[in-house]
């Protein structure tokens, strides 16, 4: 597993300022679930950790390495993509919408980054993907496409392809907002399995019954800042922030 550093990260789209200078150490094998109204600027720093964006200001680290970046003498320099491309192996990310290929069996999915990293065997991707299919209950899934799995089962199949490289953070972007509740179980059931064996994971979720069962903290932001952080009793019982007791009396 893996530890992440965010330090001081700014960022803005033209004269929004989405991120305002965030702070966060997450240590290896630690869950922290992120809560706030939308807008706060959550997504964003999960895309910024895995690359999909670049920081105005400040430094993403995984490891202690920089993330999409690298300094030649006294200056930063952006990665190339070859580079920033091997960091991303080491961090799994899960989206609110799946991002399936449609045209791809489950199977194929799964493969598919391993094929194209060269990581293991063929023979080697393929025990592993029917290995992780199994792990979230899907092993007898492989030969179909998304469209004829529910949402709840292409969300599964999207965290299982996540975790074909192995990477040592998984990052969760809201990865039960697009599913019908009935269905919101079965993926959380696999995120507390991933919690319970030491996954270092930042998790950004409006399931508050959830974060508050399996995060060691919960952060909670609000308009591009971290407001208030601390364990689950701390923040969801005893917030000292008036901003978050208004925001859990209307969640």
């Amino acid at each position: 597993m893996s530890s992440i550093d965010v330090l001081g990260v700014e960022l803005s789209y033209g004269s929004n300022r989405v991120l305002k200078g965030v702070d966060l150490h997450v240590d290896d094998g630690e869950v922290v679930c992120v809560i706030g109204p939308s807008g706060s600027g959550k997504s964003t720093l999960l895309r910024l950790i895995n690359a999909l964006l670049l920081p105005d200001r400040g430094h993403v680290l995984v490891d202690g390495e920089l993330v999409a970046r690298v300094v030649k003498g006294d200056k930063m320099h952006e990665m190339p993509p070859k580079e920033i491309n091997r960091q991303r192996t080491k961090i799994g990310m899960v989206f609110q919408q799946f991002e399936l290929f449609p045209h791809l069996t489950v199977l194929e999915n799964l493969r598919l980054a391993s094929t194209l990293h060269k990581r293991v065997s063929r023979g080697g991707v393929q025990e592993r993907a029917a290995t992780l299919l199994e792990r979230v209950g899907l092993a007898d899934k492989g030969d179909s496409y998304p469209g004829r799995l529910s949402g709840g089962q292409q969300q599964r199949v999207a965290i299982a392809r996540a975790l074909m490289l192995e990477p040592g953070v998984m990052l969760f972007d809201e990865p039960t907002s697009a599913l019908d509740p009935e269905l919101v179980g079965e993926v959380l059931g696999v995120m507390r399995e991933l919690a319970s064996e030491g996954m270092t994971m930042i998790v950004v979720t409006h399931e508050l019954r959830f974060a508050r069962e399996v995060a060691d903290r919960i952060m909670f932001m609000d308009d591009g800042l971290v407001v208030e952080q601390g364990t689950p009793s701390d923040v969801l019982d005893n917030p000292k922030s008036e901003r978050i007791r208004s925001f859990l009396s209307a969640a």
